[in-house]
This record gives structure tokens, C-alpha cells and sequence, in this order.
């Protein structure tokens, strides 16, 4: 008998550039088509956040299947993606979207799904090409930083430059300059400019194959000695703003990452936050306690130590 095939379509960008974002705009899409839509989810922190805001986390939503505490592309963990293929593959969906961790590089990916469709006897998954989302505003300092930046960027066939009201002056000239940077690493991608992670469906699935260039394989960067570091601050009473935004600045230049879910004096929220970027959403779940997680570079005890004293001076 014939496999099943399935559609698999990831989803990468640093972090903190709207991928979760964007795949809720995707759900939305294809649930008022009556399309069923199944999401892999790969949070880089030990608390599972991304998972639990996919499409705001509502029961009878798409079926998710998160797996976290490092890359699933990471040599040490690829099993993890196709346990994940094959788990989601059970309820029968009409495809299937991988949202990376930030620092995944999504070399491996073509590897991976083709092990995973060699060891499921009923389903087959076809590589429908890679959505890279990258943060207008800090694109050209990430590049310059983060080597991984670069190889996502390099092996996707769509280009979401994300964030644009956040430029400062004039657009046009940063949009050509972010346009150039682009095209230096991928020449054929066809790249879209928006805010809000918002591109309408048909300009997104299917991706498409990148170039030969950028279909060539790489070495992979995700190796343990190559990923970040990551501290999960715990609280189990309520706490103010203030508190989250005193904290947040005083580490902000210290971290690539910052967010979790908190119990505020009025509810529990989902904190969000990358470089200038804080934001405070109202979430339903009630959790047992508060858990905001930093991911931080050097991955070193002397840099976790620094980021936990922090906390603890800050919340007394």
C-alpha cells in the first residue's frame, strides 16, 4: 500500500523575529479553509513557551507537539524531530509546520525528514522548503554576530524581513541596505517586507526549493560547544511590572532572549522580549509558578551566576 504523503515546511529565523507570530497568521489561514494544520514546535529554553501560544494556546486548535531544552537539529537530538513527525503524522494532518528554535541551523533538515519517512511505514514527508523570518531592526548586527543568521538565511526560499515599523528614518534606503545584505548570502529567495509577521498565505506555502547554491550542504553549527546558555527564573508569587522591567534592562545587553510566563497582580501573562523589545500579553493558563527564561551567550557558569544574582537583588 501506498505511503500517505505529507507536506513538511519550517519555519526559521533568529530569535525573537516572529516566527510563532507568523505561524499563528498561518493557522488562522488554513483553519477558515478547513485545512488541517499540525505544528513541531522547538523551544532552544527548558520551559516549553512557544508551544503554549500557538494559536493563544486554545483547546480544539491545531495539534502541536513541542519539544524543548536545545536545537532538534543539534546532532545529540535529531531523534527528537522525527519522533515528532511521526507522532503528528498520526492525526492525519495536511501538513506539517516546523517552527526552529534561534539558533537552529537548518542544514540537516532534508537528512532528517527523509530518516524519518525510511522509518514510518504509513506516512511520507516531501521537504517543502524553508520561511525565514529576520528582524528589520537588528538584522545587520545578528548578521554580523551570529554565523547561524547567516546559514538561515542562506538555505531558505522565502525571506520574511519582519519588524519594519521599528526602522528608524527614512525606509527605503534601510530596506535597500537590508535588501543587499540578503542577497550577498541568497540570491534567489524571494524576500517579502512586512510588521506583524503578516504575509498572506498564498505568498508563503509553498516555499519552494531554494537555489543550487543554497541547497549545497554545510557543516552543521548545531553542535552543543556552538548553542548558548539558558536560566529559567522561577517565582511563585505575584509580581509587578516594574519588577519584569527593572530586571529586563539591566540584562538586555546580556542576553538573546527573554521570555516566559509570569503571574502579574492582575493575571498571568506571556513575557516577550528581545533586544528593546518587551512586550506583556494576557494569558489564560494558570500555571504553578512564574517562569521567564534567559538564553545568553557565553554559555558559561559565570554568566549564569551574574544573570540569577540579578534577579534575586531585583526580587528581594
Amino acid at each position: 500500500m501506498a505511503k500517505a504523503s505529507i507536506p513538511v515546511h519550517l519555519v526559521t529565523g533568529f530569535f525573537g523575529s516572529g516566527k510563532t507570530t507568523l505561524i499563528n497568521h498561518v493557522i488562522s489561514s488554513m483553519e477558515k479553509d478547513r485545512r488541517r494544520i499540525a505544528v513541531l514546535v522547538n523551544d532552544f529554553g527548558d520551559v516549553d513557551v512557544d508551544s503554549a501560544v500557538i494559536a493563544g494556546g486554545e483547546s480544539g486548535g491545531p495539534q502541536v507537539y513541542g519539544v524543548a531544552g536545545g536545537s532538534i537539529f543539534c546532532s545529540c537530538r535529531h531523534w527528537e524531530f522525527v519522533t515528532g513527525l511521526h507522532a503528528l503524522a498520526e492525526h492525519k494532518p495536511d501538513l506539517i509546520l516546523v517552527e526552529a528554535s534561534g539558533m537552529a541551523d537548518p542544514s540537516p533538515i532534508k537528512i532528517d525528514i527523509k530518516i524519518a519517512s525510511d522509518l514510518d511505514k504509513e506516512h511520507e514527508y516531501s521537504y517543502e522548503g524553508a520561511i525565514c523570518l529576520v528582524d528589520a531592526s537588528i538584522f545587520a548586527n545578528q548578521l554580523e554576530l551570529f554565523p547561524v543568521v547567516r546559514r538561515q538565511v542562506k538555505h531558505a526560499a522565502i525571506i520574511v524581513v519582519n519588524k519594519m515599523d521599528l526602522l528608524t528614518g527614512p525606509a527605503d534606503p534601510k530596506k535597500d541596505a537590508i535588501l543587499n545584505r540578503i542577497r550577498r548570502i541568497n540570491k534567489v529567495a524571494r524576500v517579502e517586507f512586512t510588521t506583524g509577521a503578516a504575509i498572506p498565505l498564498s505568498k508563503l506555502l509553498p516555499a519552494g526549493e531554494a537555489g543550487e547554491d543554497q541547497a549545497r550542504p554545510d557543516r552543521s553549527l548545531n553542535e552543543p560547544g556552538n548553542q548558548p546558555g539558558k536560566l529559567v527564573l522561577e517565582s511563585r508569587r505575584a509580581l509587578t511590572r516594574d519588577v519584569i522591567i527593572r530586571y529586563y534592562n539591566a540584562v538586555k545587553e546580556k542576553v538573546l532572549r527573554f521570555k516566559g510566563f509570569c503571574m502579574l497582580e492582575d493575571g498571568w501573562y506571556h513575557v516577550n522580549a528581545v533586544g528593546d523589545q518587551l512586550r506583556f500579553s494576557p494569558n489564560a493558563a494558570r500555571r504553578e509558578k512564574s517562569e521567564l527564561i534567559c538564553i545568553f551567550i557565553p554559555a558559561n557558569e559565570a554568566k549564569l551566576a551574574e544573570l540569577l544574582s540579578l534577579w534575586q537583588q531585583i526580587i528581594g
